[in-house]
């Protein structure tokens, strides 16, 4: 049930993450073509007003079908088509007529030959694959020449467009800080403070922790016998749930148990809606600082980095923990989601406005082929990511 409610979570946020982007698209005149939430092939669909609505069968992230986002290229059409015309040579007259209007930058001329080849193609003895490739390619070739592609429209609207997304995302955290800090809290404690490390900072007099002897600069590395990470340490101790656990430390090069003792229940009234806000806004700056900070030292704290198994792993925590906590972790992963968003890689929306900007700036379109170059790179550098992120989380698993 909490792994449910965990990935409903999250794909909430993704949903809003799109709506931002979608929305945004419609103010500014350009007319998404389809939203989905998740990855096609879909569950279920429907087409109300031109766009395509559905939910994916893929449950890991949505998509929002924007028109255009490439200049159409003679020789990227054609390319896309060769197995068509190499399967059924009929087709290459239109193909080549298409390719001319092109090449003439005539793109109206272009797109009025979109109905007559799609019908062609329909007709034509093609595999599914060499099918699919083409009906693509046409799909492009129209939305690409539309006078709403995102790539004829002016430069603040594309950027205002791919922005939108992080910026929802960046609202939604503030709004969810706010709702937890808003919400009285109960939690089970020992009474002492963590650096980021795991050490302990400060210890509370006539608390459990006192009273079992741990001091400041002791390094937790267990609770109950289980290995933890610092942020881990938290949530172990407040599910606890009042019963006696002991905590496994560090000190002055050997290991200690310390404990058994009792966890203490102690009860958080909630903030007044005024200083709710402020502090939402003073928790999401600090988190952002944070995330940047990582980024600037990824080198030496790769071992911080988390795949979507770690993700899933803490939200389902946070969500054992009350709905205070799972509102508050929802809010750090929102604006984490917005963050690492803006990153100036392509395909993400940083990457985007980067383009955009550029395009701009010299005042005609980015080849598609460069973008496809970035793309890769940029892909390549999350793929790495991913398996560092994985590595992490199962060494996670693997020394509990």
């Amino acid at each position: 049930m909490t792994v449910a409610i965990t990935l409903l979570g999250i794909a909430a946020l993704v949903f809003l993450h799109e709506l931002g982007h979608f929305s945004v698209a419609l103010g500014v005149g350009v007319r998404p073509r389809s939203f989905y939430v998740g990855f096609p092939p879909p569950i279920v669909k429907k087409v109300v007003n031109g766009i395509e609505y559905g939910i994916g069968s893929i449950p890991l992230g949505g998509l929002v079908r924007i028109p255009g986002m490439h200049r159409p290229a003679a020789a990227d059409f054609e390319a896309q088509m060769a197995s068509a015309v190499r399967e059924a040579p009929d087709l290459r007259p239109g193909v080549n007529a298409a390719r001319r209007d092109l090449d003439a930058g005539d793109l109206a001329a272009a797109r009025a030959s979109v109905e007559t080849l799609r019908a062609a193609v329909a007709e034509a003895e093609l595999t599914a694959l060499t099918r699919k490739t083409a009906e693509r390619a046409l799909r492009d070739l129209e939305e690409g020449a539309s006078t709403d592609a995102y790539w004829r429209q002016r430069t603040w609207k594309r950027v205002a467009i791919i922005l939108a997304g992080p910026a929802m995302n960046i609202a939604v955290a503030i709004a969810l800080f706010t709702g937890a800090f808003t919400m009285s809290s109960t939690a089970y404690r020992l009474g002492f403070s963590l650096a980021p490390s795991g050490k302990v900072v400060a210890v509370l007099a006539d608390h459990p922790a006192q009273r079992i002897g741990l001091r400041t600069g002791d390094k937790i590395v267990a609770v109950d016998g289980t290995s933890v990470s610092p942020d881990e340490i938290p949530t172990k101790i407040a599910s606890s749930k009042g019963r006696p656990i002991t905590v496994t430390v560090e000190r002055a090069g050997r290991r200690v148990v310390l404990g058994p003792a009792r966890t203490l229940r102690t009860t958080f009234p909630g903030e007044p809606f005024g200083t709710a806000l402020k502090d939402s806004f003073r928790q999401s700056w600090a988190i952002v600082r944070g995330i940047v900070g990582f980024f600037v030292h990824l080198p030496q704290r790769h071992r911080e980095l988390h795949s979507t198994i770690g993700i899933v792993k803490a939200s389902d925590a946070a969500v054992r923990q009350g709905l205070q906590y799972y509102v508050g972790f929802l809010g750090f992963l929102s604006l984490s989601l917005g963050i690492f968003n803006l990153l100036p890689l392509l395909p993400l929306d940083g990457g985007h406005i980067v383009f955009s900007l550029i395009e701009g700036l010299r005042g005609r379109a980015v080849r598609r082929e460069v973008y496809e170059r970035a793309s890769a790179i940029g892909i390549a550098v999350f793929a790495l990511l991913l398996v560092v992120g994985l590595s992490n989380d199962t060494h996670g698993f693997g020394s509990r």
